[in-house]
């Protein structure tokens, strides 16, 4: 039965993989050409001053944290390797395809910039068929393709080429670090899945209550912060030669994080809260409702939610599905919220589903609403009628309208979930 077992995730990783490889080449999304400057700036004039001095012309000046520069640097490093390669090879043989050369000239870095991506997808599905071998064996390989084979996930990392599975895989690496009490480890898991995008700040509450419900020692917090400092220590110096720890922190809190929210509008194409109430119109968060902006109207209907679910986990609730509903309501309520950031939510609840199966359905149904939200304005592949319908006003908000029923469901089930003992 083992055996079998194995064999069968092996087949599902293959599968996964070469589905992904297969999307690769046929899509690029605007956003990797970012991605892909910054890459190409990093390798050509060096990490020191890219976010101070360094001038980006007419380019979008950097707005991810420094780990995400110094991936792109290396993907930039690693695809100048290959090319050359393939250039020699193509000189020396005159029957090799000397179109691949161009491909690899055009396309090459972008294609490249989405196998962290894809990588990591078939990391965290290995993650979930490990814990729910921890639960139910027999069904540890159906969970974990509840994550790998599932369109919005492969859709995400082969055709968009985003770094979110990237972030998610670091963030669950340190949340099962500090569930199993290694302190060391979940920090440095969580170092490196905030400074490579900061998507997982929100969790550092949960992970500090949750390492004090465990006790932890006076010994593993100093030996976590003096761990923090030097990490601080050790990527500032690769960005500045002065107070390199102030300087990542001072960027870190005065960049970073408001960089990732600077279009100052209700909703970025989210099928959410403000979907059903105001559509998927550009409307500022500065508007005025009465005596009200929508901003802040945004934070009074999300910190109900917020102060529920931290008082259920103080209570006992398990830290994973904790996290999955913490994210659905930042996606549901906030305001500048984007299309993906439901993403850790559809990531993390096929774990969660390992315990509570009764929710199978509506994981299937906020899967295929999220595969929509995130087709929906980028319309890849275009099928025409598919556009047409998806772009009708009252359809939009019926989604949005789905999506926050399912919320209400979920967030109904996690408040009346019993705590494990």
């Amino acid at each position: 039965m083992k055996q079998s077992s194995q064999t069968s995730i092996k087949k599902v990783l293959l599968l996964a993989l070469g589905i992904r490889l297969v999307l690769i080449p046929l899509s690029y999304h605007s956003d990797l050409n970012n991605n892909e400057i910054w890459g190409i700036y990093a390798r050509e004039f060096g990490l020191r001053g890219f976010y101070d001095w360094l001038n980006f012309g007419n380019y979008a000046r950097p707005d991810y944290p420094p780990l995400a520069m110094v991936l792109f640097n290396f993907l930039r490093y690693l695809w100048a390797g290959i090319f050359q390669v393939v250039w020699k090879i193509n000189i020396a043989l005159p029957l090799f395809p000397s179109n691949l050369v161009t491909w690899l000239d055009i396309y090459g870095m972008r294609a490249l910039i989405k196998v962290p991506g894809i990588i990591s997808d078939l990391a965290i599905g290995l993650i979930i068929y490990r814990e729910a071998k921890k639960i139910s064996p027999q069904k540890a390989v159906y969970y974990s393709k509840l994550f790998l084979l599932n369109p919005a996930i492969i859709y995400l990392s082969s055709s968009w080429g985003q770094l979110d599975s990237v972030v998610t895989l670091f963030a669950l690496l340190s949340i099962l670090g500090v569930r199993s009490r290694k302190y060391t480890h979940a920090t440095t898991y969580y170092f490196i899945s905030i400074m490579t995008k900061a998507t997982f700040v929100p969790i550092a509450p949960l992970l500090l209550i949750q390492s004090i419900k465990q006790h932890i020692s006076v010994k593993s917090v100093v030996a976590t912060l003096l761990l923090l400092l030097l990490y601080f220590y050790i990527v500032g110096t690769l960005f500045i030669d002065k107070l390199p720890v102030s300087w990542l922190f001072n960027l870190y809190t005065g960049t970073i994080i408001k960089g990732a929210v600077t279009l100052p509008y209700i909703n970025l194409n989210a099928f959410n809260f403000w979907g059903v109430i105001l559509g998927l119109d550009r409307i500022e968060d500065s508007t005025k409702v009465l005596w009200f902006t929508l901003n802040n109207l945004a934070y009074v209907a999300a910190i109900p939610c917020l102060l529920l679910i931290l008082r259920k986990f103080m209570k006992g609730a398990e830290i994973i599905h904790t996290t999955a509903i913490l994210f659905f309501s930042i996606f549901m309520f906030f305001p500048r919220v984007h299309e993906r950031y439901l993403y850790p939510t559809i990531a993390l609840m096929p774990l969660v589903l390992i315990r509570n199966s009764h929710l199978k359905k509506l994981y299937f149904s906020l899967s295929t609403i999220f595969l929509l939200n995130l087709y929906h304005w980028w319309w890849f592949p275009e099928i025409k009628p598919l556009v047409a319908f998806l772009d009708f006003d009252i359809i939009e908000r019926l989604l949005s309208l789905s999506s926050l029923i399912i919320f209400l469901l979920l967030f109904r089930d996690y408040l009346s979930t019993k705590m494990r003992k």
